[in-house]
């Protein structure tokens, strides 16, 4: 008796935020783990490109995993599009975007251009065919139900269908065999499984099919582990699961390499929509239900948030486009315009799903990022270099050497000490524009070297991007916060949290340690099951559920704002809080050719009566100059701390790929740091040799730093103590720049 040939597919996927950690730390891990103890087993993965850089900074573990089970030929890579936009609900250019950007990904960080097709969220249309083939793709899943549709003869083996003479080969992502192997993995009842896959294997034609078990990865523990299930359960059933699959004679889970031929040609499949979607769709308390739809082409057709964010991506689009008219003037601009695409990708996270995005949500809006990124593109090209009078000038400054703590000349401190206008960069400008199409005008500053974004919310800088390299190092756009937008410069404000739960200690997939209770697996389960599921099955079976946290622990927790972006300030006055961030108060602008002046003037409701402050903001060289002044005139002494916060993402685009590994501080001597202390500076991403830092006139008292998302905070803190009438100045010069490997 032949074999049947199937193959076991995992999908891994999470956006650009903390998340991707727990989902590491509950499911990917040991999931991964078990996967590689099997060793003589081949699996195919897909892995989406938000989820790799995520895990680049917050556990690399599980790429390293998936590295070595690559490298040693047991894993077969998929490819897809970047951030699991849904390829039938999104413009073709989108899509064609988001697969090179995903096999890029791919190419770099595990030396594999795949071209097997993993079909995001299932949904099929005919013309994705000459769409996949123009991404690299020869090969694809797709549901068993649409083949039928198609008049396909036996929907268990392999066929071909195509559009314009492009042809793609079809497998089938067969879904009772889903529904069947992860109730095994559930339960670890695993009779239904194997029932089905021996049905398949008696059948004579068994020769010509090729079925593909295709599940999200997170079925395997984080799925279960929001109800309180222990992860190391999926686990420990999966491993026993592969082993019982692994014993029978009838069976061979192969690679897709061995996958039989094509039985035939498809002239047309017609459209499709996702079974689970549909299911979700129709029945309050499914995953991801919304209320209103008949379906999912119902809900693709009339969503108000779809037809939202296709108008407002259509707008970005053109834009982009209209970019790539003629080749970009220098290097520089090209980076920047690569930023920008990426910029679009990211926050199309999921696009055109069901349960997830809506107006005012971060992971779409802020796509409008691109829109700023080709805005410094634009500067970048028509930068103009020094004169030689300039570059004269420029020679005279000190140089950036990487082991000087950048001090500045004796004259420069008596400058600030006497609270002078800061010099300006040369030929730097200033203007008023919506430079990133949220309806509120930011304060634009550009020099031939430096272009920053600042808004009249606390006075605070959005984005500093670099025009002779063509990075960022100030805005973080691909940073995933779960804070509420309203518009780019309101300083992002995390009001939710979840619940915190034990986490597993270890990858062994064991529950010796566990005990067993019993409980009813259609509480547990249902939500992903069909209907029709439960007929015969018992109505309690034994269950492991994680420990509870001790009383102590925090019952909650709330994940990072991200996007928060630097010269967020807080103010102390005789230790009570009057000033942060989080308030969203516009302070009153002063505009100068060359400089702008955010003030809290005398009198404003956020500080005492008796107290101004103000900050000068200009360009200098290739940075930018901050001027802080407070002016007390109240009867008394007062005391006053101020502390300015610096969200720090240098190269921000080469940190996604290098992770948090490749990030730290930087120490006023010129070394790096592994924590920031009082001698702390800057931020250095050794990965680009990249370097922002800063100067200070007084130092710090100290300086604090914190992991953010995809950046490093820096916040030196400063302190004084004023006598009626008293004035204080602080000088800041922050720099950015590459510097020597």
């Amino acid at each position: 008796m032949s074999q049947l040939r199937i193959a076991l597919l995992f999908h891994f996927n999470q956006n650009l935020n903390q998340f991707s950690h727990l989902a590491s730390q509950v499911c990917y891990r040991g999931l991964l783990h078990v996967l590689r103890r099997h060793a003589r087993l081949p699996f195919a993965i897909h892995i989406s490109g938000s989820l790799v850089h995520a895990l680049q900074w917050f556990d690399p573990e599980p790429l390293q995993l998936l590295a070595d089970g690559i490298n040693a030929g047991q894993f077969t890579l998929l490819g897809s599009t970047y951030a699991q936009n849904v390829p039938y609900a999104s413009d073709d250019w989108d899509n064609l975007l988001q697969m090179t950007l995903h096999r890029e990904v791919l190419q770099r960080n595990f030396g594999v251009s795949p071209t097997l097709f993993w079909n995001s969220e299932r949904c099929w249309r005919q013309n994705l065919a000459p769409v996949l083939a123009a991404g690299g793709y020869t090969h694809t899943l797709i549901e068993g139900d649409f083949l039928r549709q198609a008049g396909c003869p036996q929907p268990h083996a392999v066929w071909q269908t195509g559009q314009d003479g492009h042809s793609i080969t079809l497998f089938n992502d067969d879904q009772p065999l889903k529904d069947a192997i992860n109730y095994a993995i559930w339960t670890g009842r695993t009779t239904r499984a194997l029932a089905y896959l021996r049905a398949l294997a008696e059948q004579p034609d068994r020769d010509a099919y090729y079925v593909w078990y295709a599940e999200d990865a997170e079925a395997v523990g984080l799925w279960g582990y929001s109800d309180g299930v222990l992860p190391q359960s999926a686990w420990a059933n999966l491993d026993r699961l592969l082993t019982e699959l692994e014993q029978q004679p009838w069976l061979a889970i192969t690679a897709p390499a061995h996958a039989p031929a094509p039985q035939g040609y498809l002239t047309t499949v017609p459209d499709g929509q996702a079974s689970w979607m549909v299911a979700s769709l129709r029945a309050t308390g499914k995953p991801y239900h919304e209320d209103g739809f008949r379906d999912w082409f119902d809900f693709n057709a009339r969503s108000p948030k779809l037809a939202y964010f296709r108008q407002f991506y259509a707008q970005i689009r053109a834009r982009l486009q209209a970019s790539q008219v003629a080749p970009p003037a220098n290097a520089a601009a090209v980076r920047l315009i690569a930023q920008a695409h990426l910029a679009l990708a990211t926050h199309q996270f999921e696009f055109g799903c069901i349960g997830i995005g809506e107006p005012g949500d971060r992971q779409w809006e802020m796509a409008r990022a691109a829109l700023v990124c080709l805005r410094a593109a634009e500067l970048a090209a028509t930068a103009l270099l020094p004169s030689p009078a300039q570059e004269q000038t420029l020679a005279a400054a000190p140089a950036p050497a990487a082991d000087s703590p950048f001090a500045w000349r004796d004259a420069r401190r008596q400058q600030l000490a006497l609270a002078a206008d800061a010099a300006p960069a040369l030929e730097s400008r200033l203007w008023c524009e919506d430079v990133n199409a949220d309806g509120a005008e930011e304060i634009c500053l550009a020099s031939g070297r430096v272009f920053t974004v600042l808004t009249a919310l606390g006075g605070r800088l959005l984005y500093a991007f670099d025009l002779q390299e063509g990075v960022s190092w100030v805005g973080n756009e691909n940073a995933m916060s779960p804070a509420r937008f309203s518009h780019d410069g309101a300083y992002p404000v995390v009001t939710r949290t979840w619940p915190r739960r034990w986490l597993p200690t270890t990858v062994d997939a064991n529950v010796s340690d566990f005990a067993a209770q019993a409980a009813n697996p259609r509480a547990l389960w249902d939500r992903f099951l069909p209907n029709d599921w439960w007929a015969g099955e018992p109505e309690t079976l034994p269950a492991y559920f994680a420990p509870l946290l001790a009383a102590a622990e925090p019952a909650e927790w709330q994940p990072l704002a991200g996007q928060t972006r630097a010269l967020a300030d807080y103010l102390w006055v005789d230790d009570h809080l009057v000033l942060q961030p989080s308030q969203n108060v516009a302070w009153e602008v002063q505009m100068s050719d060359r400089s702008v002046t955010f003030s809290q003037a005398l009198g404003l409701p956020l500080l005492p009566p008796a107290l101004a402050l103000s900050k000068q903001i200009s360009l200098y060289q290739d940075g930018l100059e901050v001027v802080y002044r407070l002016h007390h005139t109240g009867a008394a002494p007062t005391s006053v701390r101020l502390v300015i916060e610096n969200e720090l993402c240098p190269a921000s685009v080469d940190l996604l790929d290098a992770g948090r590994a490749a990030v730290t501080y930087w120490q006023a001597g010129g070394f790096p740091q592994t924590d920031a202390d009082a001698a702390t500076r800057g931020v250095l991403n050794r990965a680009a040799n990249y370097l922002v830092v800063f100067q200070a006139q007084p130092a710090p008292d100290d300086v604090s730093g914190a992991d953010g998302l995809f950046a490093l905070t820096l916040a030196p803190q400063f302190s004084w103590r004023l006598a009626p009438g008293e004035h204080a100045v602080l000088g800041l010069r922050w720099r950015a720049l590459r510097i020597g490997a």
